[in-house]
């Protein structure tokens, strides 16, 4: 038994955990996926050598190609990955985003169909999921959205990172019993053996660790620093606003840039070093609005009080489980008066701290994992009838 992973970047942490866990069900796990010069993560990780990949027309950058060209390198990338199936044979194909899944459905549609589509949502692309009123985007909208529901006709099973992908999109078309929640939750391996002790002292420590995006909400937090001499801002990790936010805070000694590092063997030491999570983004993005990012449950696992975006589900679940604060994603004031409150009352955060402790258990993958095996051992067991 094979299963295949058809990604369109190369694998990050969320699909590399997707694959480990295959291993456990089948017999080969391979990937095919494009390699982009802009990829966050650079490399394909695969220390034992277990999962067989395969790499297929290294791009630059697709969004500077014109539509045809585009549309050609998509045929080429179809092309050479149904070469691969016809000799790998897999019996589940795990599909992300909407042009790997395009891929999955033509195979099944025209060279096996038995084998079985998982189709995994880690956020909701603008061009589906926007809500610009201009004619040339609604058109656009329409027509990807028409080709998606098309396209979920032959999925098996649903995947999504947030509960509310589903409510908010998938609910007219496709049936919430084949649809499977898979928060991006950290491993219980990675954090549960290091006691990660709040340091809090004289010095309240703000942390923003991942892919280093969302500039201006980046800039407000810094902002709000400025004349708060108890509080520093510690930011981990890379990404395509990095450059500019190293530019933006040279000279501040209140913020420190720590840089890309490794999640597995990094990540519980990089949340040592901070007090509050910080975990603002723009909310124009009607993504942002709905999705539930990984910081969440890191936060909570870690005991550190998050800091999110009013007007967002996340807001929502964060005020609900007594985990955070929610301020404006565009008031740089709000969000000082709130740093200043939790300067002078750390009762503030103790409260936050305690709830957090209370249910993290919960908050662990191997939840979410249990499901996923399951749900490709009742696929294995559907192809086999």
């Amino acid at each position: 038994m094979k299963i295949a992973f058809l990604v369109s970047h190369t694998p990050n942490p969320r699909i590399y955990k997707r694959m480990n866990l295959a291993k456990e069900e089948f017999q080969e796990v391979f990937v095919i996926y494009w390699q982009r010069s802009f990829d966050y993560y650079k490399t394909f990780m695969n220390d034992n050598e277990i999962v067989k990949h395969q790499v297929i027309d290294s791009i630059e950058n697709p969004y500077s190609l014109s539509i045809y060209q585009r549309i050609k390198m998509v045929a080429s990338f179809t092309r050479k990955s149904f070469k691969i199936f016809r000799i790998e044979r897999p019996v589940i194909i795990h599909a992300e985003h909407l042009d790997m899944l395009f891929v999955a459905y033509l195979y099944k549609l025209i060279h096996d169909s038995n084998v079985k589509i998982v189709y995994e949502v880690a956020d909701l692309h603008q061009i589906l999921y926007g809500d610009s009123r201009r004619m040339k985007h609604r058109i656009t909208r329409f027509l990807f959205r028409s080709i998606e529901k098309l396209l979920c006709k032959k999925v098996d099973r649903l995947i999504v990172t947030s509960p509310f992908f589903w409510d908010d999109y998938f609910k007219g078309f496709f049936p919430k019993n084949n649809t499977i929640y898979m928060a991006n939750a950290p491993e219980r391996s990675i954090f549960e053996s290091k006691k990660i002790e709040s340091k809090f002292d004289k010095k309240l420590t703000i942390g923003f660790i991942g892919a280093v995006r969302y500039f201006d909400q980046l800039r407000i937090l810094i902002d709000a620093i400025k004349g708060i001499d108890a509080v520093d801002v510690f930011i981990a990790g890379d990404g395509k606003d990095y450059e500019a936010i190293k530019e933006y805070v040279q000279d501040m000694e209140q913020v420190v840039l720590y840089g890309s590092y490794d999640y597995d063997k990094e990540i519980a030491k990089l949340y040592e070093r901070i007090d509050v999570v910080y975990s603002v983004y723009d909310i124009k993005s009607k993504n942002v609005r709905v999705a539930l990012p990984n910081r969440l449950y890191e936060a909570i696992v870690t005991e550190r009080p998050i800091i999110v975006a009013k007007g967002t589900r996340l807001a929502d679940v964060v005020i609900e489980l007594g985990v955070g604060f929610a301020v404006d994603s565009q008031d740089k004031n709000e969000l000082k008066v709130l740093l200043e409150n939790l300067v002078a009352d750390e009762s503030l955060l103790q409260e936050c701290r305690e709830n957090c402790r209370h249910i993290k258990d919960e908050y662990f993958a191997d939840r979410f994992n249990d499901q996923l095996k399951e749900t490709y051992a009742s696929l294995i067991s559907e192809y086999q009838k």
